[in-house]
């Protein structure tokens, strides 16, 4: 995997994602996997501005990255079934947020971090390992309680700067996919009891519908923290 082709992946998921959100009223996205590719590439590239210390470049790729991390939740929201309420309301929430989006890509500083990301040198197998040892340490720490959604939402994280290094070294990743998808269900729980207590902040009129849908969320997503807290974690 070269870094210039992830590169040229990225400039590809912005232009479908610009062109997507330009559209009027953009209630429903015709490519929801563009913002996600978005997303996706720069973490990608992240974990390799990581291994070389290139700071500047990290820190304006996770600017990135956060930018859209709402509007990716509400795809995900989107893709699934909901009463007519909250799917209006959902169509609502997407297309305010489509507006901050659509601004954050057509932004300079975005331009200007596609154009530097142009100019990456070879990665160095020594600082590839060095990293690729330190993250699985703190994978494999006891020092987390994963009842607690904060901790499971940490372990992801860590587990994802660990698939993406392990990427770049040409290392098989299939185990911690796989780990990554179990702690991605919980992570979208916990997102889902979120936007169900938005839901219900936004509907004076049937107060009673909405609070059973947070708490149905929530007993889901207890559930859920119940079975991983004993779930065994080691590489």
């Amino acid at each position: 995997m070269k870094a210039s082709l992830i590169r040229k992946q990225l400039k590809a998921h912005i232009h479908v994602a610009k062109r997507d959100l330009a559209r009027s009223g953009q209630s429903r996205s015709q490519h929801p996997d563009a913002i996600h590719g978005v997303r996706v590439t720069a973490r990608r590239l992240r974990e390799y501005c990581l291994v070389m210390k290139r700071r500047r470049l990290v820190r304006h790729l996770t600017w990135l990255i956060r930018k859209l991390g709402p509007m990716r939740d509400l795809d995900v929201a989107g893709s699934v079934r909901h009463s007519k309420s909250k799917a209006h309301w959902l169509a609502d929430e997407r297309v305010e947020e489509a507006h901050r989006v659509l601004a954050t890509l057509r932004s300079p500083k975005t331009q200007r971090l596609v154009s530097a990301l142009g100019d990456l040198p070879a990665l160095r197998k020594k600082q590839t390992t060095k990293r690729m040892r330190r993250l699985e340490r703190n994978v494999n720490s006891q020092d987390r309680d994963l009842r607690q959604v904060e901790d499971v939402h940490s372990l992801r994280r860590t587990l994802r700067h660990l698939r993406y290094c392990r990427e770049w070294a040409g290392l098989d990743v299939k185990p911690l996919q796989v780990l990554q998808a179990r702690l991605g269900k919980i992570i979208d729980l916990a997102m889902r009891v979120s936007q169900a207590k938005g839901f219900l902040a936004s509907q004076p009129r049937d107060q009673a519908a909405a609070a059973r849908t947070v708490k149905l969320r929530q007993t889901q997503l207890g559930r859920a923290l119940a079975r991983m807290a004993v779930a065994d974690v080691q590489l």
